[in-house]
């Protein structure tokens, strides 16, 4: 599956779009980096979240794919390691997980959480990280829902071990920070080695496109101008509002010419445009 096409957002539209509109990409030229405004910034952490919180909610998303991470469903895990020990063991251990369930248990200092799950009987034995944030691990209770992101470390036909887990906001957040920094490395013109690179170049083009065609009115804009702290909401009303303007791109004069604008101020700021070309491109 290509790096696009699973993406569960409205927002990468964009990517086709770029697909079929001919946009031509000039050779990179000196490093120079192109320096993002602070409305660029916030759509970019807004796609960002949007991505992590698709996957979160339904595993929904490819930027989890290389390096794999799996998401993780209590009761098929337990039927595969019961029916296919060693095809599990092969499948899932050492790599990456995420698993939300109701708390069986846990122990007294909360650096342990039981997940037990009835049909068929089967235990996940959640050993917290060290850096587990402690106001979120303290919220954790028996009885409750619950989600964390952790390293399948044990396999077996009754029980698993799940180590170094975190509380998903806490995942989110991280993840979210390596993202933007990921990003924020690929605009300063330096070579970035990940899986994910178009996907995260499709993010940054299409943030600089859309500041500079939102209009002055903007949920986006007045948000970034109006507040200091960002809410999830807020973020939320930007990416629909960011969808709608790709939607609408036919319709907007202002379009073809504005991309073509942002292809050639990025070339000239060093940055490396045919990661964006590689994004589009995936989707014929």
């Amino acid at each position: 599956m290509n790096c696009l096409s699973k993406l569960n957002t409205k927002t990468f539209v964009a990517a086709a779009l770029l697909a079929g509109a001919g946009v031509t990409f000039a050779s990179v030229g000196v490093a120079k980096g192109y320096n993002l405004s602070p409305l660029e910034t916030y759509i970019i952490e807004s796609f960002a979240q949007e991505q992590i919180d698709g996957f979160i909610n339904s595993g929904a998303t490819t930027l989890f794919e290389s390096p794999k991470i799996f998401y993780l469903n209590p009761r098929a895990f337990a039927k595969q390691a019961k029916t296919d020990l060693s095809g599990a063991q092969k499948k899932y251990l050492g790599n990456y997980g995420i698993v939300k369930s109701f708390i069986s248990r846990t122990n007294k200092e909360k650096t342990r959480v039981q997940f037990d799950i009835p049909r068929p009987e089967y235990t996940l034995d959640l050993q917290l990280a060290k850096n587990a944030d402690p106001d979120l691990t303290h919220e954790v209770s028996p009885g409750e829902r619950h989600g964390f992101y952790c390293q399948i470390t044990s396999v077996e036909k009754s029980s698993a071990v799940l180590s170094d887990c975190l509380p998903l906001r806490q995942f989110a957040s991280l993840k979210s920070k390596q993202i933007e920094a990921l990003i924020h490395r690929y605009l300063a013109g330096e070579k970035v080695l990940d899986p994910n690179l178009p996907t995260y170049a499709m993010m940054a083009y299409m943030a600089v496109v859309s500041a500079r065609l939102l209009p002055r009115d903007s949920v986006c804009r007045r948000t970034v101008e109006d507040e200091i702290i960002f809410t999830d909401a807020d973020r939320r009303l930007c990416n629909q509002e960011v969808a709608d303007l790709w939607q609408r791109a036919d319709s907007n004069p202002k379009f073809d010419k504005t991309m073509d604008n942002v292809v050639e101020e990025l070339t000239k700021h060093g940055v490396d445009v045919s990661m964006i070309n590689q994004a589009a491109s995936s989707l014929d």
